[in-house]
This record gives C-alpha cells, sequence and structure tokens, in this order.
C-alpha cells in the first residue's frame, strides 16, 4: 500500500515547509519574543529608518525634499519628490544644465533639500544622478547630514543630505 509512503512524503514536505517559514520569519521572531525593541527591528531590517528619523528631527515641517536613488518613503514625515517621476515629467536630466539654474528650478518647484542615494557595495543601482551630483558638489547647496544605513538585509545604503542654498 502507498499510504505509509505517502505520510512520511507528506510529513517530510510538511517539516521542509515548516522549516523554510521558521527561516524566513526569523527576524520577525525575535521582535515577537521581545528580543529586538521595535525601533531596533525597524533599523535592522528597514533601511531609511535611520535618514527619515535625521529627517523628521532636523528638517523644517515646511521642507520638501527631492529623493533620488532611494524608492522607500514609509517613515520619512516631510513631502518627498521621487526624482524619477520629476525627470520623467519634466525631462530636466535632458538637457545640460548648470549646477544654479538646477538649484532655481528646483526651488521653483518648493524644493529646499536633496537626498541622494547611494549603494554602498560593488554592485551599482543604474541611476544616473550625475546633474544632481555636480549640484551637490557646488557652492549652491549647503551639505547637512551622511548617514549610512545599519540594515542586516539587502544592500547598505549612504544617504546624503543636502539644503538648497
Amino acid at each position: 500500500s502507498w499510504t505509509p509512503l505517502l505520510r512520511w512524503v507528506g510529513g517530510g514536505l510538511l517539516g521542509v515547509y515548516l522549516a523554510a517559514g521558521v527561516y524566513h520569519y526569523r527576524y520577525v521572531y525575535r521582535l515577537f519574543l521581545g528580543l529586538w525593541s521595535p525601533h531596533e527591528y525597524l533599523e535592522k531590517m528597514e533601511r531609511t529608518i535611520s535618514a527619515a528619523e535625521w529627517v523628521n528631527r532636523n528638517l523644517p515641517l515646511g521642507s520638501k525634499i527631492l529623493l533620488a536613488g532611494e524608492p522607500r518613503q514609509f517613515y520619512f514625515e516631510r513631502p518627498l519628490v521621487r526624482n524619477e517621476f520629476l525627470t520623467y515629467r519634466t525631462h530636466y536630466d535632458q538637457h545640460r544644465v548648470d549646477p544654479p539654474s538646477l538649484k532655481e528650478f528646483l526651488k521653483s518647484l518648493g524644493i529646499t533639500h536633496l537626498l541622494l542615494a547611494e549603494r554602498l557595495g560593488a554592485r551599482p543601482d543604474g541611476t544616473d544622478r550625475g546633474v544632481l551630483r555636480e549640484l551637490a558638489e557646488s557652492r549652491w547647496v549647503t551639505h547637512l547630514e551622511s548617514i549610512q544605513s545599519r540594515n542586516i538585509r539587502d544592500d547598505l545604503y549612504r544617504y546624503q543630505i543636502y539644503q538648497l542654498n
């Protein structure tokens, strides 16, 4: 009869499935069991939390931030404009723009700050931020902070925060 074999195979598959679930949710269990605080969980699992906390603590409520190289926006409490959407709508990146002109263009949109994200390590993210990098390295902005993510999953990022002068 096939019944004992099917029970053995079914039990083995169930064991593999349960082990995979335990492995997949291993970090959530640390939170659930009280081994990590909610803040510690966020710091280790969400790469943007350090930058978001700095922005929320230090930038005025009326700030509007151009975010380049980072799609995650969950914990930021200031309005954000993703660079990918801005370039799609305005095509500003397709014109040779000098830093003072770019600064004035961004200010005309109400943007007061830049947040440039850079993936650390060997894998580039494929995003060309040349004109924004030129602006960031110019006298038309003030560098406010450099923050490195502390997440234990995914790639690590460095976030550079600038104020438009």
